[in-house]
């Protein structure tokens, strides 16, 4: 599976007790990307810096390729949704993302649970939160996709996270405690 890196690339001046470097090669896509090379295949959309000029546009021609193939994957389509999905009102109603996200946590659970017979006929409770509701993000930051086919850009949007779903054991009163303090927009719930 491929990673996805969104960033900046652009030239950076290096200094180290060692010595010092200008014009190096940098920027967040471009560090991040060459680490997760080692792990996986990577992907790239990158902003570019305003200190590339015509001289560097053969590292731009060089990147063209791979920038449309990675382009060409995020459009790429996974599903189609007959709903818009939205998180508008996401903090005080009840949230299609959210509820996308809990569908999927319970799909994979039931499924890990089925193989693990000391789990077997326990009820499953599936906790998310919404991602893009406003807030610090600031007035446009929001999930908006539209009802028909979505994209892989449109699940990257939906679920923002690189997560791994943990399965924990819980008695009904641990339970009940930590729901009534789960919503700090809405106290009481």
């Amino acid at each position: 599976m491929a990673i996805l890196v969104v960033g900046s690339v652009a030239f950076d001046s290096i200094e180290t007790p060692s010595g010092h470097a200008e014009r190096c090669l940098g920027g967040a896509a471009t560090y991040f990307s060459l680490a997760a090379s080692y792990f996986t295949d990577v992907r790239v959309i990158a902003v570019v810096g305003e200190d590339f000029t015509a001289a560097e546009e053969d590292v731009l021609a060089a990147a063209k390729k791979a920038h449309e193939e990675t382009l060409a994957y995020v459009r790429s389509p996974v599903g189609d949704i007959v709903s818009p999905i939205n998180t508008y009102f996401a903090l005080v109603a009840d949230d299609p993302c959210v509820q996308l996200v809990n569908a999927a946590q319970l799909w994979y659970v039931k499924r890990l649970i089925a193989a693990t017979p000391a789990l077997a006929g326990l009820p499953i409770l599936s906790a998310a939160a919404p991602f893009k509701s406003g807030g610090r993000g600031g007035p446009d930051y929001y999930t908006d996709v539209k009802a028909g086919p979505i994209a892989i850009k449109d699940v990257a949007d939906i679920y923002l996270y690189p997560n791994t779903i943990r399965v924990v054991k819980i008695t009904g009163g641990t339970s009940s405690r930590r729901s009534s303090r789960s919503n700090p927009v809405i106290p009481g719930i």
